[in-house]
């Protein structure tokens, strides 16, 4: 129960990052798996901001096409710290600080 209590206030303990990989993927199964997934070719970015809230978080991505897309998650999670260590190497300028 304490150890429980512990993720919970202070979030998943995380791994330390490991080296960067492209991984093997179909891009039509993921998008066919559910009709929110979506992928995004990190060479198609041509802008990405990370933003904070109190509730919510999220990154917009400016498309080489035009297109704009967010995603958002919950503020307590991760995900922004993860995302900005993981894109600032692979998107340089285009990842807004």
């Amino acid at each position: 129960m304490p150890a429980t209590l512990t993720v919970g206030l202070v979030g998943p303990e995380l791994a330390p990052p490991d080296t960067f990989q492209t991984l093997a993927h179909d891009p039509d199964a993921i998008r066919s798996a559910h009709r929110t997934n979506k992928v995004l070719p990190l060479a198609e970015i041509t802008h990405a901001r990370i933003h904070g809230g109190l509730t919510t978080s999220g990154m917009t991505l400016s498309m080489a096409d035009g297109s704009r897309h967010k995603l958002l998650w919950m503020s307590m999670e991760p995900a922004g710290g993860l995302l900005r260590d993981r894109l600032l190497p692979l998107l340089g300028p285009r990842l807004a600080r």
